[in-house]
């Protein structure tokens, strides 16, 4: 039999299917393949966050289109998660410290996740959740930041797309900057 983990108490779930046995050999089978069609397989990014030691308010472009900008900051070992998953409708399921679940993009209250879906044209069918290793407001950690470039890269990825970490951060400030009206500069995206 295929291995068993339990989920919930008294919940069982097999983890492999077991192997099919030819009659009187004692060899597997071989699998036939799902008749389905392929559906994207859940996508799971792990970005850092950053810590800055000197030039923040250099990356703005008020200051730095004036005065060129440099900003010295590191990634540091704390984390944002994203899940990208397909789901069995047509909606869109979101999930940080609320849920939100509608029928259209346009209908998405969490601005970053909004522009991101139609930055990248997705309509539907799709299911996201973030997590992090620390909160996620007021750290001056950089966490939206690295939630877009994340989230970014888990949709990409979920699409079959490759990007770079340079395309990465120039589509967060994108979104965050221009499409979001955040005011803030560029260092995060990029240290991300």
């Amino acid at each position: 039999l295929g291995q068993i983990t339990r989920s919930a108490p008294g919940a069982r779930k097999r983890r492999h299917a077991p192997a099919c046995i030819r009659p009187g050999t004692g060899n597997p089978e071989p699998r036939t393949p799902n008749p389905e069609p392929q559906r994207p397989a859940m996508i799971i990014s792990r970005t850092p966050l950053r810590m800055s030691f000197v030039g923040g308010g250099s990356d703005l472009p008020a200051y730095y289109r004036l005065h060129g900008g440099a900003v010295v900051s590191t990634a540091i070992n704390k984390y944002v998660y994203v899940t990208v998953n397909p789901k069995f409708d047509d909606n869109i399921r979101v999930s940080y410290s609320r849920t939100e679940e509608v029928d259209e993009v346009a209908r998405l209250q969490h601005p970053l996740v909004r522009e991101s879906l139609r930055h990248l044209d997705i309509a539907g069918g799709v299911e996201i959740t973030s997590i992090a290793d620390i909160p996620s407001r007021g750290t001056g950690l950089g966490s939206s930041s690295a939630f877009t470039v994340g989230l970014l890269h888990a949709l990409h990825a979920w699409r079959g797309r490759y990007r770079s970490a340079e395309q990465l951060a120039r589509e967060s400030c994108l979104i965050e900057i221009e499409r979001c009206g955040e005011p803030i500069g560029k260092q995060d995206q990029y240290a991300a």
